[in-house]
């Protein structure tokens, strides 16, 4: 009894040891507190940014932790790249009260291709809980060069240009058709040479300058009209003038239509959109 007695007062000091350690308090360093308006990016915000053209503009959505009145928050931004004459950032991000998000502008122009900006934005007004500071990279990207292959040296043109006049279903055979290498593009040059017109009207006209391409375009609109193509508006250097026949005209658009008034297959097309062809 004595031993077992012995082995309880054991346990029991076991027990107690380690009630006591559960029971130990911890040191533990709390959060920053937040500085006035508690001003941050928020999570979803992109930090790889891919800019068009030269000049312009972009947005950033910024939030912050009060909102129950107006309030502002200075603004610091530091550069890489000669950043500093390209970026223009206002020195504070002001909300309307009631409003926990707002966004702040950023100007910017004379961009280099292929240069990427490093631009380091922070709040001065900010918070522990979220990003008050973040670095973005601002890309320029390098002009993409287009490659035209040969995939056609024979190809047959069935031409409805002078339909309208009686010349309908005019079968060109010995095209050159070409493909841009990375995109759904095609283009062959124009066949409305002074032959073309002799053989037509009887008349010659005169082109000052090297045939144009025609174009095929796939690519551009593919998320609108998958599978189809459109044909730009195209100066071939001609028009056609009622009761004149065809003259010379270097600006004239012969090529292309206006879209709202066509459609396809699949309904009409997009306004802004020119006209779009199988």
């Amino acid at each position: 009894m004595k031993k077992l007695n012995t082995y309880l007062l054991a346990l029991m000091s076991v027990f107690v040891l380690t009630w006591g350690a559960c029971t130990d308090s911890y040191e533990y360093d709390p959060a920053s507190a937040v500085v006035g308006e508690g001003v941050y990016f928020p999570s979803s915000i992109q930090t790889s940014i891919t800019l068009e053209g030269t000049e312009g503009s972009f947005k950033l959505k910024v939030q912050r932790t009060k909102s129950e009145n107006a309030g502002e928050s200075g603004l610091v931004a530091e550069f890489d790249e000669g950043g500093e004459n390209i970026f223009s950032i206002p020195d504070k991000v002001k909300f309307d009260a009631g409003d926990a998000e707002t966004e702040v502008t950023i100007g910017y122009k004379n961009l280099v291709r292929g240069t990427t900006y490093n631009v380091k934005i922070s709040f001065t007004e900010n918070t522990s809980y979220g990003n008050s500071s973040l670095t973005f990279k601002v890309l320029y990207p390098a002009e993409v060069l287009e490659e035209w292959e040969v995939v056609s040296q024979d190809a047959v043109l069935i031409d409805q240009m002078f339909s309208p006049y009686g010349a309908k279903d005019i079968a060109i055979s010995g095209i050159t058709v070409e493909k841009e290498k990375n995109t759904a593009q095609y283009r062959f040059r124009s066949p409305y040479d002074a032959d073309y017109f002799m053989s037509l009207f009887g008349e010659t006209l005169i082109f000052s300058e090297e045939l144009p391409y025609i174009i095929l375009d796939g690519e551009t609109y593919k998320n609108n009209a998958p599978g189809q193509y459109y044909i730009p508006a195209t100066a071939l250097g001609f028009k056609m003038v009622d009761g004149q026949g065809p003259v010379v005209d270097a600006d004239w658009n012969t090529f292309g239509s206006v879209a709202g008034n066509l459609k396809t297959g699949d309904g009409p097309i997009e306004v802004g959109i020119p006209s779009i062809r199988r």
